[in-house]
């Protein structure tokens, strides 16, 4: 009887499984980001704009879509505080990815919703631009975090796609000492990463 039914299901499944395509779309972004991070007395704050690119793959039916999404920041990704105003403040460069699983679908007005969550994001000092004694190039914070994204596909092949990113890094890995940190600890509240991001891509179903 099982077997009978797992048969009929397949038949029924079968025509629905022809209709699906493989969706490939890279992607070329550029972020405005601000960061955060709460100590027991202090809440420092960093901004940064970067270039990024990243590509999203996976199956696309009935204008539902479902797959894999990784992006990176190779560097050029410079944070500098704003918060609180120091003689000396920290600026530094650093380098980054996210990888996680997307879900989007494809609405009938020449707009697209789709949303991420990233089950890995990695944040690394990739150099130190303030001159200062500290030195943490190298340092690694781990988390993972979110993103959501409205896409325009009124033009050919591209689709224009404004997105918000929110990552939470719970995890902090100091090259010098080798000794991993994990958020919270001491009064540390884990690192938060809010990011509005202009992007262009170019969805392709195959």
């Amino acid at each position: 009887m099982k077997t009978t039914s797992r048969l009929l299901l397949l038949l029924l499944l079968l025509p629905q499984m022809a209709l699906a395509e493989f969706h490939v779309e890279p992607y070329l972004g550029y972020a405005f980001e601000s960061s955060s991070q709460q100590t027991s007395t202090t809440k420092y704050e960093w901004s940064s704009s970067y270039i990024e690119f990243g590509g999203r793959a996976g199956y696309e039916m009935l204008g539902l879509s479902l797959g894999v999404d990784y992006n990176l920041t190779p560097g050029g990704r410079d944070f500098e505080q704003d918060a609180p105003a120091t003689t000396t403040q920290d600026k530094s460069e650093w380098k980054g990815h996210n990888f996680g699983l997307f879900v989007g679908y494809e609405l009938p007005i020449m707009l697209r919703v789709y949303a991420t969550y990233y089950l890995s994001s990695k944040l690394k000092v990739d150099s130190d631009k303030d001159g200062d004694a500290t030195n943490d190039v190298g340092d690694e914070y781990s988390g993972n975090g979110f993103n959501l994204g409205v896409g325009f596909t009124g033009l050919p092949f591209v689709s224009i796609n404004l997105e918000y990113r929110h990552n939470s890094y719970d995890e902090l890995k100091d090259v010098a000492s080798g000794v991993t940190t994990k958020y919270p600890n001491l009064g540390v509240q884990e690192r938060k990463n809010n990011a509005v991001l202009l992007s262009v891509s170019l969805p392709l179903h195959l």
